[in-house]
């Protein structure tokens, strides 16, 4: 059901957005300039699971992710008209969640649109990205200080997935061509359920160049 509800809002999201460009088209849609330009983010994630089983089925143990990630990426935005904005964007974000060195990493990408509003040097804007990523993920339970040996107890798990990202922010105008942004942004897998990927709300400060 859970599943069923992020495929739902994001058909939502995705609807909105196109009826909005049927909008925008009615307009005016000459080009207007493009932005691009690098992103740190951080926030707080957590919901994901692993559980780790040996050869013969038997359960071994289990941690629970959840923590604050770290990460980067960049974005480029294509302007029409006043309001629409077309682009792509990926990143690669990364959580270590426990202290025998267990991490998540996901390596996305994908196509964003997005509509902002010029309020003098205030520019806020919402939109959405859809595309794909990879998942790792390393999962120890027992703490070891030496290199080059065999793991018992540990699980490894890489896996693609199709991501949906609804996103809002706001950018302030240091000068016409230099734009300071923050987002947030609210990840979900659109994909098949997967017990260990983590959900939440990360949050991204960069700096965006404007032609």
């Amino acid at each position: 059901m859970i599943m069923n509800m992020k495929i739902f809002m994001s058909i939502i999201l995705l609807i909105s957005g196109f009826s909005m460009m049927s909008q925008e088209k009615s307009r005016k849609m000459e080009y207007d300039g493009f932005s691009g330009g690098m992103m740190l983010h951080t926030g707080y994630v957590s919901g994901g699971n692993s559980t780790i089983y040996n050869s013969h089925g038997e359960f071994i143990g289990t941690q629970k992710m959840s923590g604050m990630p770290v990460g980067i990426g960049g974005a480029a935005r294509i302007y029409f008209g006043k309001h629409l904005r077309i682009g792509g964007e990926g990143c690669s974000t990364s959580l270590n969640y426990s202290k025998t060195g267990s991490y998540f990493s996901l390596y996305w990408g994908g196509l964003l649109v997005d509509f902002k509003w010029d309020i003098k040097k205030w520019t806020p804007f919402i939109g959405f990205t859809t595309g794909g990523g990879s998942v790792k993920n390393l999962t120890l339970l027992e703490e070891t200080a030496i290199d080059f040996i065999e793991e018992e107890h540990c699980l490894y798990r890489n896996y693609i997935v199709m991501i949906g990202d609804p996103f809002v922010g706001v950018e302030y105008a240091l000068s016409p061509k230099l734009h300071l942004m923050l987002k947030f942004d609210y990840m979900l897998n659109l994909s098949e359920s997967q017990p260990d990927f983590v959900e939440g709300i990360r949050c991204y400060l960069g700096i965006m160049f404007r032609r």
